[in-house]
């Protein structure tokens, strides 16, 4: 098991956002948090992430409590977290802001390398010397993927990856999602589109009113039209 989250409860001030919420994650997976807009799903990521600490609860990510460490030291023992708000240096280049994310492994070296990268995202190495605030919102999303595959993450979290996104893009991203898992990654994902969602995962938590409602893979939730209609108005 590469991530463990167990009964975390986070609040943003006063507001208690999460409720108890459990989930596992085995190495080599790819996982979809599934809910509708304010559901709790950016929050799990986060709260994960190290950006929002639980109040209560326990995260282990490859063996070891994480809950409570700040992000940067998360980030250094293998996790890596695309935003959903597509966050790069709009006045650096293409080439610049993958560069700067670059972190080796504890072995000294890295699988991602820049001309791995352009591989992966041919449109990144075409604009490797345009400003980053200048490509459109998939080709940022793209961008955003592509440098924080650059830290080497051997889990990758992904708020939102497709949300506004034109339905040609959407595709793009959703083969590239699959190449990334073939190099050995495990992905976990929040997402809305639901339709997107159950052709790239393998396993699906629903999280609605910040509580997990339903846990299960995909097949089982595509044969469940009750929980898809009560939470995915699908």
């Amino acid at each position: 098991m590469i991530l463990e989250v167990a009964q975390i409860n986070t609040f943003y001030g006063s507001s208690h956002i999460l409720f108890d919420v459990s989930l596992e994650i085995t190495e080599g997976e790819i996982v979809v948090l599934l809910g509708r807009n304010g559901a709790g799903k950016s929050t799990t990521l986060k709260t994960i992430m190290g950006l929002v600490h639980p109040r209560s609860g326990k995260i282990t990510f490859k063996g070891l409590r994480v809950d409570g460490l700040p992000s940067y030291k998360i980030a250094r023992r293998g996790m890596g977290f695309v935003p959903e708000d597509r966050i790069i240096f709009p006045d650096l280049t293409v080439r610049e802001n993958l560069e700067i994310a670059l972190k080796k492994t504890a072995k000294g070296k890295g699988f991602w390398t820049i001309q791995k990268i352009f591989g992966f995202f041919p449109v990144l190495e075409k604009f490797q010397s345009r400003e980053g605030g200048t490509l459109s919102g998939g080709e940022q999303q793209m961008l955003t993927v592509a440098r924080t595959l650059m830290g080497n993450p051997e889990l990758l979290l992904l708020d939102e990856p497709v949300e506004g996104l034109a339905p040609l893009v959407v595709k793009m991203l959703g083969e590239i999602i699959k190449q990334i898992k073939d190099q050995g990654i495990t992905l976990l994902f929040s997402e809305q589109n639901v339709k997107f969602s159950l052709k790239i995962a393998q396993k699906v938590y629903i999280i609605d009113k910040g509580m997990t409602r339903y846990q299960g893979s995909v097949e089982e939730l595509r044969e469940n039209e009750e929980i898809k209609k009560k939470y995915l108005a699908v």
